[in-house]
């Protein structure tokens, strides 16, 4: 593409007087699709940010796929995969008549795979690997499925006159869905561009992100995937259908290998050893996952998710943690959709629980009536957001919201880390971190634990999603800096088939996936 550039010496947050102007160039006959809609939406509600022209080039878009069998493996794909949360949307001419003022954009992000030139000036053009071909990001999906890579890296560059200069890069992880790989790319996307212009309104430089080591280089890609992808996907989804079918009869027969399994050890977070792990009760009908303990009264408490297979959604239960394991498992908090990740915690005389509540579009937090068994709701906060396992940490002088926010339900809720500043637990008053999301990379960004302090540092437990595996294994991240326009974290410790940790100093709580021993999970050792 051809777009002017006003110089070199006018690229950065100094030139803009005011606010920043925007543009978008996009192929006329592109579909609009959900991760286009929140980008707009988004945009919109960004304070120093004004979107005030849509140029649409009348050139059609290169052929999606190269074959019949590429164009029928991915609509399969999309039939079996696709959730829930999709619907049509209008096409992009309706939005370029809302942005087409005479206004000339300072930046113009362009979305297209190729280009002729645009009419205008900007001082900056910015492009995505993912989009920008020579594949289209269907057949970069199917790719990504075929090759069987744990994760792939997406760039979001600016254009130069020597070629393309990387301004952030985000990492998705590899599914055997090229739909998913699809959708993962869409979003990562949506959150660079988003915390990019929020670091520049904020006058902040991005970091530069170390390259992906062992990731998948997904540009350039001319050849078809489809006949391979086609085979393994079909394997996959019988796979997936037959374990769906054999869990249901299984939980309804009582006889069902559960998920994850709870375990209990001694030591700390960066140094307790899984293989000299005790197991703790499970039963046949459900799987305990997402463990938080509490010590009360002299009486040592684990808090957990109780997953129901026959009703297909989890609850909150509580069991008393002895040397000889868990006690009688009691429910404490049920309905209205699925319950999870129980973070118990005390301030002043009240005692408190946030559990993942993320059908109900909000964050909760609930207040002991009488500990450990009945709670009432306190307060609530982010109405209208997925969070998805949340964390709420308090470092002495400042409370942070550390949470996993999705901006479709269709989508994982793994890949994007944002932090907000609060003003106590109760969550009256939030404030965005400057650089939300401050993580966007499928290998770190969900929380797997509480946020510990060890050794004068800050630790934060982080589930790995590589591979597409839920439960691949649990990063210890060394938190470096936190603050409201800082985050910065580096993995200190992996442990292979660990989904979630929580410890009180002395006790370890986790809960492993099926099929990964624990002598395995004790040779996972510390990230080089």
């Amino acid at each position: 593409m051809q777009i002017e550039l006003m110089g070199a010496a006018m690229v950065g947050q100094e030139a803009y007087e005011s606010s920043i102007r925007l543009g978008l160039v996009i192929e006329a006959d592109a579909p609009f699709e959900a991760w286009h809609e929140r980008l707009l939406g988004e945009l919109n509600a960004l304070s120093g940010v004004r979107l005030v022209r849509i140029y649409l080039d009348a050139a059609p878009r290169p052929p999606v796929f190269m074959s019949a069998l590429s164009f029928s493996a991915f609509r399969f794909d999309n039939l079996v995969t696709r959730r829930k949360g999709v619907e049509m949307r209008p096409d992009w001419r309706l939005a370029a008549r809302a942005f087409a003022g005479p206004e000339e954009p300072d930046i113009v992000i362009d979305l297209r795979a190729a280009a002729n030139a645009v009419a205008g000036a900007a001082r900056e053009v910015w492009s995505v690997d993912f989009l920008r071909g020579p594949a289209s990001p269907e057949r970069l999906g199917m790719r990504v499925a075929a090759s069987g890579a744990g994760a792939f890296s997406i760039a979001l560059e600016r254009v130069t006159p020597a070629g393309f200069e990387q301004i952030d890069q985000a990492v998705c992880t590899g599914r055997r869905s090229a739909v998913r790989n699809l959708e993962q790319a869409e979003q990562v996307i949506a959150a660079m561009i988003l915390r990019t212009l929020r670091a520049r309104i904020a006058g902040i430089t991005n970091k530069t992100r170390e390259p992906l080591a062992d990731g998948l280089v997904l540009q350039p890609a001319d050849d078809d995937h489809a006949l391979l992808f086609a085979g393994k996907f079909v394997a996959y989804a019988a796979a997936r259908g037959a374990d769906t079918l054999s869990k249901r009869i299984s939980a309804w027969s009582g006889t069902l290998a559960p998920h994850f399994k709870l375990y209990h050890a001694t030591g700390t977070p960066l140094d307790f050893s899984p293989g000299a792990a005790q197991a703790l009760a499970d039963s046949g009908k459900n799987y305990l996952a997402d463990p938080f303990l509490f010590r009360q009264g002299g009486r040592l408490w684990a808090f957990f998710e109780i997953f129901d297979y026959r009703q297909n959604t989890g609850s909150i239960g509580v069991a008393e943690l002895t040397g000889n394991g868990l006690g009688p498992i009691e429910t404490v908090l049920s309905g209205g959709g699925h319950l999870s990740y129980p973070q118990v915690f005390a301030h002043g005389e009240e005692i408190y629980m946030m559990p993942e509540c993320c059908a109900r579009r909000r964050v909760e937090i609930w207040r002991a009536v009488r500990f450990p068994y009945e709670w009432e709701l306190a307060a609530t906060a982010l109405e209208g957001a997925i969070a998805v396992d949340s964390n709420l940490h308090f470092d002495g002088g400042k409370w942070w919201l550390i949470t996993n926010v999705a901006f479709d339900p269709s989508i994982d809720a793994g890949l994007e880390l944002s932090v907000f500043e609060a003003d106590g637990p109760l969550l009256k008053n939030l404030a965005a971190h400057a650089c939300n999301p401050v993580i966007a990379d499928a290998r770190y960004a969900r929380n797997g634990g509480r946020i510990f302090r060890q050794g004068g540092k800050l630790y934060r437990p982080a589930q790995s999603l590589e591979f597409g595996k839920y439960g691949y294994g649990l990063y210890i991240m060394e938190i470096l800096r936190l603050s409201h326009d800082e985050y910065e974290e580096r993995p200190v410790r992996f442990i292979r088939g660990c989904h979630h940790l929580d410890s009180n100093g002395a006790d370890i709580i986790f809960d492993m996936r099926r099929g990964v021993s624990l002598e395995q999970a004790a040779q996972s050792g510390k990230p080089a």
